[in-house]
């Protein structure tokens, strides 16, 4: 299966909190995140909940789409009839993307909170 980049970036940006801020980036200072933060922070419940309901949908979905990819990778045979994929390889497949993917959520907060106590430090020996 051939998954466009551009169909994957709109996926992937399913429920994400998106911030507008009317400031150019090289202006944008640590004031606009605060505000930022707080914003997701305000709407944040309403996004938990969205989140929460179309679950099951999403996770669905995921599998029908990782069992393509991993029959995509698994399989270099032109006929399907003649591939020897099956439910084991998709299954091992998403295991392993499973794996992959909480290890990258939890290098991602930890470097979110090593950002966060970096910024607290910062605003601390400047007060």
């Amino acid at each position: 299966a051939v998954v466009s980049t551009q169909s994957t970036g709109i996926w992937q940006a399913n429920f994400a909190a998106l911030q507008f801020v009317k400031v150019l980036w090289p202006d944008f200072g640590f004031w606009h995140l605060i505000g930022s933060l707080l914003d997701f922070q305000r709407h944040e419940p309403l996004l938990s909940l969205n989140r929460e309901t179309y679950k099951p949908f999403l996770e669905g979905m995921t599998r029908a789409e990782l069992a393509a990819v991993a029959h995509t990778e698994h399989c270099t045979l032109n006929s399907h009839e003649e591939c020897q994929f099956n439910e084991a390889i998709t299954e091992a497949y998403i295991q392993a993307h499973k794996i992959r993917t909480e290890a990258f959520i939890t290098n991602l907060e930890a470097q979110r909170r090593q950002l966060l106590e970096n910024c607290a430090q910062i605003t601390l020996a400047g007060a």
